[in-house]
């Protein structure tokens, strides 16, 4: 993988228990940018992953320095966070729990 220090906030989850990592596959760029834009997601809740997170997170391959992908799978991050929050009650700031249905 990436050393000791890449993909630190999903080996955590790992080293927690709370998420099973299957360890990002070798760099492959034609595959990597669309597998890893499309499966960006919230992959705990509040953890919204993407890039060489995600790809650690799945066992997908890695991306490299494919810029494009890099910004796709950001944009559907920001994209999945703004879905997060509007699913959440917040009171003057505070997050109270999730939106009653």
């Amino acid at each position: 993988a990436d050393g000791p220090f890449g993909a630190f906030s999903v080996k955590r989850l790992g080293a927690l228990g709370l998420r099973e990592i299957k360890d990002m596959g070798a760099l492959d760029m034609n595959k990597s940018e669309t597998l890893v834009t499309n499966n960006t997601r919230e992959v705990f809740p509040g953890m919204i992953c993407g890039g060489m997170e995600l790809a650690e997170l799945d066992g997908l391959p890695r991306m490299g320095a494919s810029f494009g992908g890099m910004i796709a799978s950001g944009r559907k991050a920001a994209k999945e966070a703004a879905q997060v929050f509007d699913s959440l009650e917040v009171v003057d700031g505070d997050v109270i729990g999730a939106k009653q249905q």
